[in-house]
């Protein structure tokens, strides 16, 4: 066969694409709001840190309306959204 890329596997054709000079990189779980032209910066230590929460009701999961929980105390909080801190 001639025709160049015809039986390229799907590794070969994305090598094959990737040297173009614009890049994007897709950061996150999902989504158009998770596309830049430059990649992340490096994880800092504050990056990591356990936020506290600080409102009456809190949500849990991902999304709905049955997520909502009273905020009783920090443990349970973090107990609740799977936070080790």
């Amino acid at each position: 066969m001639s025709d160049e890329g015809a039986d390229a596997s799907p590794y070969e054709e994305a090598a094959r694409r990737s040297t173009s000079t614009s890049r994007y990189a897709a950061h996150g779980r999902g989504g158009a709001g998770n596309i830049s032209a430059a990649p992340p910066r490096p994880v800092s230590p504050t990056d990591l840190e356990t936020p506290t929460l600080k409102e009456d009701v809190y949500t849990t999961g991902r999304g709905g309306s049955g997520n909502m929980v009273a905020n009783t105390g920090k443990a349970g909080a973090r107990r609740a959204q799977d936070v080790v801190a």
